[in-house]
C-alpha cells in the first residue's frame, strides 16, 4: 500500500482538476450556444431591439439583447468553448459581449457598399459568415463573403478571412482573400476526419464544381475540387448544411431542388449524388431552407408555404418523402405601406436543445420551430407562428458541429422558453385540418398517438387483430389542441393489427399498425 505526504496529495489533485478542466473544455465546445435575432434597438420603436436564445441552462432562456446593429442574412455570434458569448458580428464589422466595437474591427470588406450610408439594414450575404476555432482558445478564424457587382448586373463572391484575438479584443487581419470571382457561394463546414482541422465547402453557380478548403490553425493549406452534379443554375436563397455526423452534405433552392452526396471528411471529396425533385409550390421563390436532425437520420426542407421529412436510412431516400407542414395564413396585423406582412418559412437551423428553428422571410415577430426532429412523419411536431419579443427578418444563425467526435450535437431534455408563445391567434388564418398518426410503425413495447386540431374533448383508441377482435382499448382526454398519448402495446404478441380513433361513435381514422417484438 502507497501512502503520500500533504505536498505529494496536493499535487496529485492539481493534476487532477487541472486534467478535468483541460477534458471539460475539450468536450463542452459550446461555441454555439447563444444565438442572436432580431433587426436592431431604436428607442421610438417596439419591437426593433435583439432577442439572445441561451442554451446553457436546462431550459432555453429567450432574453432581450440590447443592441444596435441591423441583423440580417449575414449574422454571427460565437461563444467560448463554456458557452460564453464573446463576439457577435451583423457582418460588417466585430463587436465582443457587450457591443463594443473590436480594434479594427470595422471596414472589414474592401467594397463597403452594403455597409456604408445612415441606414443600415446588414450586410445581405445567405451564411455568409462562419467562425472556425484554432487551438488556441483565444483565436479564431472567421471566413466570410464579400460580395460586389463587377458591372450592372452581375455579382461576384469571393471569400475573405480574418484572425481575431478574442482575448485582447483585436482583429489581426482581415480582406484576406481565398476564393474570389464565382458567381455565388454559401458557406458550410465541418471537421476533417483527424478531429482538428476543418472543411470549408462551396459551390460556385453555373457549374458543378464543388471546392473545399482545408484548414489548419486558421489557414488554408489546400482546395480539394468535386465535380459532381448538377450545375446549379439559380440564385434563389439557397441553404446548404453538412449533416451533424459529417458524413453527408446536402443543397436545395426550389429551382435547382435538393441535390444530397455522402461527403469524405478524410479527403473533402464528394460522392453518391441524389437528386430529389421536391413538390415545391408556386411561392416557392426566394425561400429555400434545409436542416438535418440531430442523429443525421432525418432532412428536412422546405420552401415558402410547406416543409418536407426525408429519411436519409431508407433506401428509397426520395420515396420516404413526408409533408410535415403546410404554411397557416398568418399576419401579425404589421403593416408596410399600408399592406399587411405575412409570414412565410424561411431558413431552418438545428439548435443545440435538438430542435430545428426557422424564420420567416418577412420581417414579423414570429418564427417556427419543429419541436421533434427525430420523429417521423407529422409527429415531428411543427409548431408555426410563435410569437417572438423582437422583429426578425430572415436573420437564422448557422453553425459547424464543434462537439463532432467528442460529444453529442446537441441535449434534448431541454426545455422550450417558457416565455414564447407556442399558440397564436391569427389575424388571418386557414381552416385547421384535423391530423391523427399513431408512430412508431411498426412498434415493439408502445406506441405513441398524435393529436391535433380533433374537434372532440374525448377519444377512444382501440386496437384489433385480423379478426376483429379487440387487443386494446383507451379512452384519451383532449385537453388541448395538440395531444401526444403513449399506448401501451407490450403485451401484444407479434402480428399486423388495425387501430381505430372513435369520438362520440364516429371514426376519426382507422389504419394498420404492425408489432414487431
Amino acid at each position: 500500500m502507497f501512502f503520500f505526504n500533504s505536498d505529494q496529495m496536493k499535487s496529485i489533485l492539481t493534476i487532477i482538476i487541472l486534467m478535468s478542466l483541460l477534458f471539460s473544455n475539450i468536450y463542452a465546445q459550446k461555441h454555439d450556444y447563444n444565438w442572436i435575432l432580431g433587426y436592431f434597438q431604436a428607442s421610438d420603436m417596439e419591437n426593433y431591439n435583439g432577442m439572445l436564445l441561451d442554451f446553457n441552462e436546462d431550459q432555453v432562456a429567450a432574453t432581450i439583447f440590447e443592441k444596435e446593429q441591423w441583423f440580417s442574412l449575414t449574422n454571427l455570434a460565437y461563444s467560448d468553448a463554456s458557452g460564453s458569448l464573446q463576439l457577435y458580428s451583423d457582418g460588417c464589422a466585430f463587436y465582443d459581449e457587450n457591443g463594443t466595437l473590436l480594434e479594427n474591427g470595422t471596414n472589414i470588406h474592401e467594397d463597403d457598399t452594403f455597409c456604408d450610408g445612415d441606414f443600415m439594414t446588414g450586410y445581405p450575404a445567405n451564411q455568409g459568415m462562419i467562425v472556425i476555432p484554432t487551438s488556441e482558445d483565444s483565436i479564431v478564424s472567421i471566413f466570410y463573403n464579400e460580395e460586389y457587382f463587377a458591372d450592372d448586373t452581375l455579382l461576384i463572391v469571393k471569400v475573405q478571412r480574418a484572425m481575431i484575438d478574442l482575448e485582447n479584443n483585436i482583429v489581426l487581419s482581415k480582406h484576406e482573400t481565398y476564393l474570389d470571382t464565382i458567381s455565388g457561394n454559401i458557406l458550410s463546414a465541418t471537421k476533417h476526419s483527424n478531429g482538428e482541422d476543418w472543411w470549408i465547402i462551396n459551390q460556385d453557380y453555373f457549374t458543378n464544381e464543388y471546392k473545399c478548403l482545408l484548414i489548419s490553425e486558421g489557414e488554408v493549406i489546400d482546395t480539394v475540387s468535386t465535380f459532381i452534379g448538377n450545375p446549379i443554375v439559380a440564385q434563389d436563397s439557397p441553404q446548404s448544411n453538412f449533416s451533424p455526423d459529417g458524413m453527408m452534405f446536402a443543397r436545395f433552392n426550389p429551382t435547382d431542388e435538393l441535390q444530397l452526396y455522402d461527403f469524405d471528411r478524410s479527403t473533402g471529396k464528394l460522392s453518391n449524388f441524389r437528386y430529389i425533385d421536391v413538390p415545391t409550390g408556386e411561392d416557392a421563390v426566394n425561400a429555400g431552407g434545409l436542416a438535418f436532425s440531430g442523429s443525421s437520420r432525418y432532412l428536412y426542407v422546405n420552401d415558402a408555404v410547406g416543409i418536407w421529412q426525408y429519411d436519409t436510412q431508407a433506401t428509397d431516400i426520395a420515396g420516404s418523402e413526408v409533408q410535415v407542414a403546410e404554411r397557416e395564413v398568418f399576419s401579425t396585423g404589421f403593416e408596410v405601406f399600408g399592406n399587411h406582412v405575412f409570414t412565410f418559412f424561411y431558413r431552418m437551423a438545428l439548435a443545440p436543445d435538438c430542435r430545428i428553428y426557422m424564420s420567416s422571410r418577412s420581417g414579423v415577430d414570429r418564427i417556427y420551430v419543429i419541436m421533434e426532429p427525430e420523429q417521423k412523419g407529422i409527429a415531428c411536431n411543427v409548431v408555426q407562428n410563435i410569437r417572438i419579443p423582437v422583429f426578425n427578418t430572415g436573420t437564422t444563425p448557422h453553425y459547424p458541429n464543434y462537439r463532432l467526435d467528442n460529444a453529442p450535437f446537441c441535449d434534448d431534455s431541454k426545455a422550450f422558453p417558457d416565455n414564447l408563445m407556442t399558440t397564436v391567434s391569427a389575424s388571418e388564418t386557414a381552416t385547421p385540418i384535423s391530423r391523427i398518426h399513431v408512430f412508431p410503425n411498426p412498434a415493439r413495447d408502445q406506441c405513441k398517438l398524435y393529436l391535433k386540431h380533433v374537434n372532440a374533448r374525448e377519444v377512444k383508441f382501440q386496437l384489433t387483430d385480423l379478426l376483429g377482435r379487440p387487443v386494446r382499448t383507451q379512452d384519451i382526454e383532449v385537453n388541448n389542441d395538440e395531444v401526444i398519448t403513449n399506448i401501451d402495446i407490450s403485451s401484444i404478441p407479434t402480428g399486423i393489427y388495425f387501430y381505430t380513433v372513435y369520438s362520440k361513435g364516429e371514426i376519426l381514422l382507422t389504419d394498420r399498425l404492425i408489432i414487431e417484438k
